[in-house]
Formats: C-alpha cells, structure tokens, sequence
C-alpha cells in the first residue's frame, strides 16, 4: 500500500507569508489611497469647472448676486445636484459671493483650486455658502454653559447648538439664554432650530449672523423632487411651537438665503421668514432691535422677511426692527414684514396678537401669486385674511 507524505505549512513558513502579505499591504495600501484621492480630486475639478463656465455664463445677462440665482444658474446649465458634494475627503464645494465662482476648499477653509483663486482668503462678509449644507460643528458650547446661559462663538458652535436642539438632546435641558460673543458665519449651512418647544432669549450681543441658508436642499422647485427632509418652516427658527416664548434681540442677519420649497416626500414645508417661518396657536415671538439686511427669502407658500406665518392664536411683538436690501417671493402670500397673519377677524378668539413698533423698511421687493385671495395691508407690511 503506497503511502502519501501529506505535509502543510510549518509555523514558521506561514509566519513569512504574514509577513510578505503585511509588508506588500504597507506599500501598496497608500499607493491604492493615492490614486482614489487624486481620481476623486480630479473628478472634483472637473464639477468646479462646470459649475464655474455656468456661473459664468450667467453674467451675460445679470450677474447672480445671491445664492438661490447662482443655484438658479447651475440648474439651468443642467448641473446635477450630486456634483455639489465633493468626493474627496475633507473637501468642499463652496460658492463665493464677491466672486461669483464655486471653490475648492480644504477643512482649514484654504482654497486649493481652481489656481487663479488660491489667493482668496475666506472672509463671512463676502459670502461663502456650502454647496451641500455640510459644515464644520464644534461643541465647544458645551463647556461654556453657565447659569442657562450658552455662549456661543463661531459658526461651528451655532450649527450643533441647532442639532442639539433639533434632537432634543439632554445637553440643551435648561438653556433659558443663547448668548453670540462675536459675529458667526453659518457658511450655507443647511440647519435650523427646527420645530422649537422651549423658552429662550436669543440675544446677538449686538454680533451679525451671516449666511444662513434654508430649504429643503441646495436646489430650488426646479430640482429637489428626491427631497425627503421634513420641515416645519425655514429661518432661524423652522417654527415656534405652541407653549414656546421666544425673544430675538440685538442681532443683524445678512446674507440669509431661504430657498424653501419642500421635496416631493417633505411632510410639511412652505413657511419662511429670516427669524422664523412660523409661529404656531399660543406661541410668542418677540423682536427686539434686529436687522434684516441683504437677505433673499423665497417658498411656495407664505413668505416675510421676518416672520412666514403667524398663525391664529400666536403672538407676535416687535420693538425695533430694521428690514433693508431684501427680496421676499412666495407662491401664495408674501409681504415685507409677515406673509400671512390672521387680525380683525369675525372670530377675536381666532386673531394673532400683534404689536409693531419702530420699524424701518427700505428698498423691499415683494413677489407673489395675486391670484390667491388674501389682502395686502396698506403699507405692504402683511397679508391678512378678513
């Protein structure tokens, strides 16, 4: 009977192959990353190229001088929401306001392409939106809670703040004050207070608030049909639920870009306005020595620049308010000042309680469908209903 000499690997043997396959991974592991990234920065370019030769062509009959027309601008050039998200890690697409070109930029806000724009140094007041609603968040806030106050810093710290508040998470229990110890810049960040429950004073400390941007997506009703985020409202404040007393001070919002128009899956949407874009039965908004100032505010239904909708029941009080520079559109009620509100109706019980003083309007453009029944007040400040 013939014998097999059956023999396996020694330990020995087996311990080298690790050893080969470990060395070979070492050295072809980072080659492999190298070429994904520099295939993913390329891929990159190439949309910051498109989306540039768009923008561009848009000057021909009217430079886009806010985001919604520079979003506007790339619809039109059939540019696909997906390339507004860089493939590469820890890159951005952000649209520059002053330049009117989208940047390549790194997590330290460094602008790495297109070349003839490395120079360009990030600065808030010249409008830097993220073209996906992606920025950076710190919560650095957390450390800074004294007393129900929280101080906030930057940007970064703002936006977590929101997140926080949207999911109700355990660290914003028992904040009564939400305090700016310098201006932030929000960079386009597609977040908000969301549907707000609680009692606060947001005070600016006399900082601004630079570009906010709200929706349901970077796009407008031309392309967000695959949308499904729900949304109470857009502004600061998506919408002050009944119960929740709310006082904004001492702040100036510029820049602000609302484009909020739902998707097609959005649960409800269609209320915006700088501060809030509505003010839910038995909620309270007070408005105190605020600026609205080069702000864009736009929705398919009822849009203001302070406030969308202040529902029956809610109330809303304003002692110094200065609105300037602003284009508010809505596909149903839009006016200055609130986009639809319910006063001197047959019914008192059903009214909003509303109080105005010391407010300044200058150089205001209000579009809406007239074919809508609603009145407009005599200073077009707010649409009623009799």
């Amino acid at each position: 009977m013939r014998k097999t000499n059956k023999k396996g690997f020694t330990i020995v043997e087996l311990v080298v192959v690790i050893a080969v396959i470990a060395i070979l991974a070492a050295v072809l592991i980072p080659t492999f990353s190298g070429i994904i990234k520099k295939a993913n920065q390329s891929a990159d370019q190439k949309a910051i190229r498109d989306m540039n030769v768009a923008l561009a062509a848009a000057e021909a009959t009217g430079k886009p001088e806010t985001f919604p027309e520079a979003v506007d601008a790339l619809l039109d050039a059939d540019i696909n929401i997906d390339k507004y998200k860089a493939l590469a890690k820890d890159m951005e697409f952000y649209w520059v306001k002053a330049l009117n070109r989208v940047v390549y930029v790194d997590k330290d806000m460094k602008v790495t392409y297109p070349k003839d724009y490395v120079e360009t140094t990030y600065d808030m007041e010249d409008g830097w939106y993220s073209l996906s609603g992606d920025v950076e968040t710190s919560t650095a806030w957390k450390e800074k809670k004294s007393e129900g106050t929280v101080s906030i810093a930057n940007g970064a710290e703002l936006v977590s703040l929101m997140e926080a508040f949207n999911k109700k998470d355990t660290d914003v229990s028992g904040i009564s004050t939400i305090k700016l110890t310098a201006d932030v810049d929000l960079k386009g960040a597609a977040m908000n207070f969301g549907a707000f429950t609680a009692d606060v004073v947001f005070d600016g400390n006399n900082h601004t608030i630079y570009n906010i941007r709200n929706g349901a997506s970077a796009t407008n009703s031309k392309n967000n049909t695959a949308n499904e985020l729900t949304s109470y409202g857009y502004g600061l404040f998506g919408q002050l639920k009944g119960g929740s007393e709310v006082e904004v001070k001492n702040v100036t919002f510029s820049g602000v870009a609302i484009n909020g128009t739902p998707g097609a899956n959005a649960k409800a949407a269609g209320h915006a306005g700088v501060v809030a874009g509505s003010i839910a039965k038995n909620a309270k908004l007070t408005v105190s020595n605020v600026t609205i100032d080069n702000c864009t505010i736009s929705t398919e239904k009822k849009a203001g620049a302070l406030v969308g909708y202040v529902q029956p029941g809610s109330t809303l009080t304003v002692n110094g308010l200065t609105i300037t520079n602003t284009t508010v559109s809505a596909g149903r009620e839009a006016a200055a000042l609130v986009g639809y509100m319910q006063i001197n109706s047959s019914s008192v019980a059903t009214d909003a309680v509303v109080s105005i003083q010391n407010l300044t309007v200058t150089n205001v453009t209000v579009e809406h469908d007239t074919s809508y029944g609603y009145t407009l007040s005599a200073d077009g400040m707010t649409a009623t209903k009799d």
